[in-house]
């Protein structure tokens, strides 16, 4: 089961993190996850070492992303 399906924000967790790697790509031409906070003070943090260390999807990435997203998402 994943933790979508199990919903752990909604049972105490304050940091879920998702792989959309197979999700999206499914043959290895696309590397990315996501990450779903559940406290602002968190989100604020992430949001700060995700600007400064660049730890943002890749320009490559961005533009497979959505032509994958288009299949995959029902």
């Amino acid at each position: 089961m994943t933790s979508y399906l199990q919903q752990p924000l909604e049972l105490g967790a304050d940091v879920v993190a998702y792989s959309a790697t197979k999700y999206f790509g499914g043959h290895a031409d696309l590397c990315a996850g996501f990450v779903v906070l559940n406290d602002q003070t968190l989100a604020e943090e992430f949001y700060f070492y995700q600007n400064t260390l660049g730890a943002t999807i890749s320009q490559s990435n961005y533009y497979i992303a959505p032509t994958k997203a288009g299949s995959s998402i029902p």
